[in-house]
């Protein structure tokens, strides 16, 4: 068998932000801070809450609600 070709390191990058961008499941990514610096449209339809809304501001938004079921 040969070796099967090696994605380019741009396209790498394109496939998973295609692949985060289209999952069902939502995603949360904060820094060390705790401050939020994406959310992905999967998670923007659980929560209600729109990209704009969130990022910048602190995780402890969701704290406030036992509604989510959030994975730290």
């Amino acid at each position: 068998m040969g070796e099967s070709p090696r994605m380019r390191p741009e396209d790498c990058s394109l496939y998973w932000e295609s692949v985060v961008e289209t999952m069902v499941d939502g995603l949360l990514i904060v820094d060390t801070e705790g401050t939020i610096v994406f959310i992905n449209p999967a998670a923007e339809e659980i929560t209600g809450y729109k990209k704009e809304e969130v990022v910048g501001r602190p995780c402890t938004l969701w704290k406030k609600t036992k509604k989510y079921n959030l994975v730290a």
